[in-house]
């Protein structure tokens, strides 16, 4: 049996970006790099987090990006659709004035683990069916959240909970959104009956799906 091992995490002021190659503009704040979510395959998930350019950002939702495949990197939305940063025609960066940075907090997240930049180095340990991909997700986000916590706050039941989350993504994302959602309400559920010190309530208020390939 694989011995569980707890991952180690970078903070927060760790994986601010200042500087980036092509990038005139210093407007932007944001942060990007991988979230260990298990240490014994070395697993990691990449991520990219724009903060909302909102006037109101301390309310602002935390949407969260994913493109489909399975195994298409969400850096896709992120430079030709909803991201903040575009690509110009002659392959500079230039700054996207529609994005969706405009309404909350957008989190670009590569995943399954093997997607885009995130990888593991424990042989063949890459999940292979939803409840492998679910458990990775989750993962993920807990520790996202202790990296970013301010997104966190406690709640009437004394539990740590999010400020409102939107999943939102395209393609594939139209089975891994609803599959994922339904692990966290369930999550969300044992957390809430067990009123387990740590637990942190995920609070997906909505979801958006284009494009979704349901069944595939």
């Amino acid at each position: 049996m694989r011995e569980k091992v707890a991952p180690l995490l970078s903070t927060k002021s760790d994986h601010q970006v200042k500087d980036l190659p092509g990038l005139q503009s210093d407007t932007l704040v944001h942060w990007s790099g991988h979230i260990p979510i298990d240490a014994a395959r070395d697993a990691n998930i990449f991520y990219w987090l724009f903060e909302s350019t909102s006037k109101d950002k301390d309310d602002a939702p935390l949407i969260v990006w994913l493109n489909g495949g399975p195994g298409c990197s969400s850096l896709i939305g992120q430079f030709l659709e909803v991201g903040p940063l575009g690509l110009s025609s002659d392959s500079r960066v230039e700054i996207n004035k529609n994005s969706w940075s405009k309404v909350g907090h957008l989190l670009f997240i590569d995943q399954p683990v093997g997607t885009g930049y995130s990888f593991s180095n424990g042989g063949n340990s890459n999940c292979r069916n939803d409840e492998a991909c679910n458990q990775d997700f989750y993962r993920f986000m807990i520790n996202f959240l202790k990296v970013h916590t301010q997104f966190l706050k406690k709640d009437s039941n004394g539990l740590m909970s999010t400020r409102r989350i939107i999943l939102t993504g395209e393609s594939h994302a139209g089975h891994v959104i609803p599959s994922f959602t339904k692990f966290v309400l369930e999550k969300n559920s044992q957390a809430k009956q067990r009123k387990k010190f740590g637990s942190v309530i995920l609070n997906i208020d909505a979801v958006t799906i284009g494009n979704g390939w349901i069944d595939p």
